[in-house]
């Protein structure tokens, strides 16, 4: 296994060296061409993108959910090669390439003077929006992220997302430090948005109960931390608009179980309309509705 992770990761090493040595418009519209060779040649889990899209879209018609499906295609394989790319990314090409849309909302979770969560999707460029929230927040930020199984892959793609100050916390270890960080009003970033186990909690998402991931809901309610979402549109000459979207749970009450509830669906709900208005940037790849559904009592 040993010889087999290092050879995967100096092929991973040798496109990367190839794709620093590209303008980032380049290695867009290298990864877009390499989204439309896979759905067309090797359809990757095409099947499971049709899947999710009859499940989220019932009422479009196929043509209509092919288009989004290739188009998640190419933005999925403009991401990974974005994310490879952004290891010579700097404050000042962030500030030449990201827009931000709506500085008044991150403002007014900034001025409460709170930890803050913040929580994203796999929608357009999630790897260049990790290095985007820090830079407009004006703040260093820990990334909660999943083990790569290649431990020389993942050491190198730590590098990266670390470069311009970010930490990184992997996912067995964040309950313990993230609410640490949090009570002492640090910031942290997840996407929330791929399934949870089995056993999970059940929210809607789309019309269907999923099983999605507790940890933003009960970081908030246990810190008192507001939750924030954020998401990076692309835009059609390459660069990016930034936008953020401040959730209130000033309403919520319950027991904690149905405030965890509650929280969770607010976000799942949020990220849907915003998927809604662009579906085509969401990674419908993922096998979101994979885990049977579970009556919401039932769930512990």
């Amino acid at each position: 296994m040993t010889m087999q992770n290092r050879i995967e990761y100096l092929l991973y090493l040798s496109l990367a060296e190839v794709v620093h040595r590209m303008p980032l418009r380049v290695v867009q519209r290298l990864g877009a061409a390499i989204g439309v060779l896979v759905f067309y040649v090797i359809p990757i889990r095409k099947k499971v993108m049709l899947a999710n899209l009859r499940l989220a879209f019932p009422e479009k018609t196929e043509h209509e959910r092919q288009c989004i499906a290739l188009g998640s295609c190419k933005n999925l394989f403009c991401s990974l090669l974005e994310g490879l790319w952004s290891r010579q990314l700097t404050s000042e090409m962030i500030a030449r390439t990201v827009a931000l849309k709506n500085a008044e909302v991150l403002e007014q979770v900034l001025g409460a003077n709170k930890g803050i969560i913040v929580i994203g999707g796999h929608f357009g460029s999630w790897e260049i929006m990790a290095f985007a929230i820090p830079y407009f927040a004006r703040r260093t930020f820990t990334i909660i992220a999943q083990r790569q199984r290649n431990p020389f892959v993942d050491a190198y793609v730590t590098d990266i997302r670390t470069h311009l100050g970010n930490h990184i916390v992997m996912m067995e270890r964040a309950p313990r430090e993230v609410l640490t960080l949090l009570h002492n009003k640090g910031s942290v970033m997840m996407l929330a948005d791929q399934s949870g186990p089995e056993d999970g909690l059940f929210v809607k998402f789309f019309g269907h109960y999923t099983s999605t991931h507790k940890g933003p809901a009960i970081f908030s309610i246990r810190t008192g931390a507001p939750m924030m979402m954020a998401y990076l549109h692309r835009l059609a000459d390459g660069s990016f608009s930034m936008e953020f979207e401040a959730l209130d749970t000033s309403g919520i009450a319950g027991t904690d179980d149905e405030k965890v509830r509650a929280f969770t669906q607010l976000h799942a709900d949020a990220l849907e309309r915003h998927v809604r208005t662009h579906p085509e940037l969401w990674l419908w790849m993922h096998k979101r509705w994979k885990h049977p559904y579970r009556e919401p009592e039932a769930v512990r």
